[in-house]
């Protein structure tokens, strides 16, 4: 679970104030994206869609004998309205983007960061799990009785409540019989506008590490981390309960985690045995990795530079005051 607690009485006004807003706004983002037949069809097409090269290059395979029978990766998205599920489907695809380059193109200064050169491949395998999760068919020859092994075994779902959570995962064990992931409002109304399109080098990204490079693909990808099997499925071991990869603990402020870049660097220099098992130090690498790659202009000498305190960087402050700007800027 990713969590961004501070002052109730700072986020009670703004966060529902916010959550309004983002629901008056929609429908009118949805109809900047491809309509919502076109995305199903995307998602769920017999072929694939010529138009989308991204899909392609992820989703083309010859064509089935039976194509109605075959399974996309996408987590399962019924019960969120038409609005809901074209984002959520965006940040689907935004989060098997930064998988599969990441799972491709290791960083070694970047890995040097956040965990232990030796624990290069693992980490390396835990992005190579998702990614094959998320591709058609889901993990090939998975064990039997392990779930999930395909993202679409896990239920996404837009909800109400979890104040102060972004999003939480549920039923994570290597046996799970509902899998399921929700993203709260306060996650909502802080990423729904944040897609990887939308982010831009020159206004967003370097020359430090900061939280605008987060999207909602990217907290997709956290909270899919939480489930057991990528683990399992990564590491070819059953694993101690509190050896699979968690949220550790660390001094974000009010939460006791070690979530944000800078808690995941100075984890990785503490304890590298518990950087490999902390989820943000893998959401940390791949966001690193591949903004590196997407602006390499943004960054001195190959590398962002690190946060040198949990102080979130002043140029995500934009509109909001004092902690509650705080808290809005670390989650978009």
């Amino acid at each position: 679970m990713l969590v961004s607690t501070l002052l109730e009485f700072a986020l009670g006004y703004a966060l529902f104030a916010s959550t309004s807003t983002s629901h008056s706004f929609d429908s009118r983002f949805a109809d900047t994206l491809p309509n919502y037949e076109s995305f199903r069809d995307n998602v769920y097409a017999r072929h694939p869609n010529e138009n989308d090269s991204f899909h392609d290059a992820v989703y083309a395979r010859p064509i089935d004998a039976k194509p109605e029978l075959r399974v996309r990766g996408l987590y399962n998205l019924a019960g969120n309205d038409q609005s809901d599920e074209t984002i959520l489907g965006q940040g689907f695809l935004d989060m098997v983007a930064l998988v599969t380059y990441v799972a491709a193109n290791p960083n070694a200064a970047v890995m040097a960061r956040y965990f232990s050169p030796n624990d290069a491949a693992d980490v390396t395998a835990i992005f190579h799990t998702v990614e094959q999760m998320a591709a058609p068919g889901g993990f090939p020859n998975p064990p039997n009785g392990v779930r999930p092994t395909d993202l679409s075994q896990i239920a996404m779902s837009r909800a109400s409540g979890g104040i102060p959570d972004l999003a939480e995962s549920f039923d994570t064990s290597s046996t799970s019989t509902n899998p399921e992931i929700k993203i709260y409002d306060f996650g909502w109304s802080a990423l729904w506008q944040r897609l990887r399109q939308s982010l831009q080098c020159s206004r967003d990204i370097g020359p430090n590490t900061n939280y605008k490079m987060h999207f909602l693909g990217s907290l997709m990808l956290h909270e899919t981390l939480h489930f057991n099997n990528v683990a399992f499925l990564a590491w070819n071991t059953v694993l101690p309960q509190d050896q699979y990869p968690d949220d550790q603990p660390g001094n974000f402020p009010c939460t006791n985690k070690a979530y944000g870049p800078y808690e995941a660097i100075s984890l990785n220099q503490r304890n590298s045995a518990l950087a490999k098992i902390n989820i943000e130090n893998y959401v940390w690498y791949a966001l690193e990795t591949y903004w590196l790659n997407q602006c390499p202009g943004s960054a001195s000498g190959g590398m962002f530079t690190a946060p040198k305190s949990n102080d979130i960087p002043s140029v995500c402050k934009q509109g909001l005051k004092g902690a509650l700007s705080n808290l809005w800027c670390w989650a978009s």
